[in-house]
């Protein structure tokens, strides 16, 4: 049913909010931002605003568009009806891809409503936050043939996870893996005019390098383990990106419990945000997982905020991972072997392990060193210095 459903959500269901754009400034030069949601990413805007050579002007939701913002047009609304019932017929009777036959319906009515709006508002410029959805592409293609500049503002994380097919005029590059990944693993998929360089979005003000190279901790002996939370969103029968990163965090696990006992560590667990929603489902996951003391990390403040309070840091493909490097800390990344990640020649393979012996052997090594020898030795000051030089 998941294409009536869509059918549903996306034609006859009322939206409560009069518009789906906020207009944030009136400036001579139109630059829209694209985001999921513009009632909850307020912080993309800042972060967008404070480093875009153009402000922007116009701030959409995706989420906000339906039917009803489309067209009055009894005509084009009874086109559009036919489409959607047979899309979503298609995806009754057939079960090949049809996750992806159901997002149709939705995306045929971004696509015709961006375009409008960007004709009726005479937008310049067009910046995707995040853009994970299938259709952006087809968007920006849409927008460029119209002459509009289209920006790409990719997350922390690298593109493999869910940009390793990009068409944008301007692509923005928030860390070193990123570059390798452009430069040597997808240069054939990922099509751009220009990159820019920005600091990673959850690294702002209040953030800072680890100039002296220090933890504030009095223990060597003190670990963070940052959770994706993907058991939770497999439970909650959340999006999967295919990664299974469920069994990885099970094995970080249980190499974890193994570590702590030997080691005599302290083990401090930061939950996923959607762990931090269910905590009575994630205190008996890690009870059950773990079988060792730990304490939860602070459930009030970001897992950024209390870098320098770890000696380590460990996790998988968590975007926490890439900014603990980026602020200057010492990080261990669980990452199963048989992806195309990391590629050849990337410093990250020089802290991506899979086994307690490696960790181990990382463990004893660096215990007593400082950050700055554990990036030098470990080829990773390109993290550090990111993005002030490239």
């Amino acid at each position: 049913m998941i294409g009536f459903r869509e059918w549903y959500r996306h034609g006859w269901k009322k939206k409560h909010l009069d518009s789906p754009v906020t207009i944030e400034n009136e400036k001579d030069f139109q630059h829209l931002l694209i985001t999921w949601n513009h009632l909850k990413d307020r912080a993309a805007l800042d972060y967008v605003q404070n480093h875009s050579e153009k402000k922007v002007t116009h701030f959409l939701g995706k989420d906000c568009i339906a039917l009803q913002h489309i067209s009055d047009s009894g005509w084009n609304r009874l086109m559009w009806h036919c489409f959607a019932f047979w899309i979503a017929l298609r995806c009754f009777c057939f079960s090949k891809q049809r996750p992806n036959f159901a997002l149709m319906i939705r995306e045929s009515i971004e696509l015709a409503f961006i375009q409008d709006f960007c004709k009726k508002n005479n937008i310049e410029q067009v910046s995707f936050f995040h853009p994970y959805e299938v259709d952006s592409n087809m968007i920006a293609l849409a927008c460029m043939d119209q002459g509009i500049q289209t920006q790409y503002v990719p997350s922390i994380i690298p593109l493999y996870v869910h940009n390793h097919h990009l068409v944008c005029d301007q692509l923005v590059v928030t860390s070193p893996y990123q570059l390798d990944e452009i430069k040597h693993q997808f240069s054939s998929s990922i099509f751009y005019k220009h990159l820019v360089y920005w600091s990673a979005e959850s690294i702002g003000k209040h953030l800072s390098k680890n100039k002296e190279w220090l933890s504030t901790t009095t223990s060597n002996q003190s670990i963070a383990f940052y959770s994706h939370g993907q058991w939770l969103r497999n439970r909650l029968q959340r999006a999967d990106n295919g990664l299974n990163l469920e069994n990885t965090e099970e094995k970080l696990l249980a190499v974890l419990s193994d570590l702590v006992t030997e080691l005599n560590l302290e083990l401090t667990i930061f939950l996923h945000p959607l762990e931090k929603k269910n905590i009575a489902l994630a205190q008996q996951h890690y009870v059950e997982k773990l079988k060792v003391k730990f304490q939860w990390g602070n459930m009030e403040e970001r897992s950024a905020q209390s870098f320098q309070h770890f000696h380590w840091g460990i996790g998988a493909m968590s975007s926490v991972i890439f900014e603990r490097l980026l602020l200057g800390y010492k990080t261990i990344l669980f990452q199963s072997p048989g992806y195309i990640f990391p590629i050849k020649n990337s410093g990250l393979r020089n802290i991506c392990f899979d086994q307690k012996q490696d960790i181990q052997a990382c463990w004893k090594q660096y215990e007593n060193s400082s950050a700055e020898q554990f990036f030098q030795e470990k080829n990773l000051l390109d993290y550090y210095h990111f993005p002030e030089f490239k």
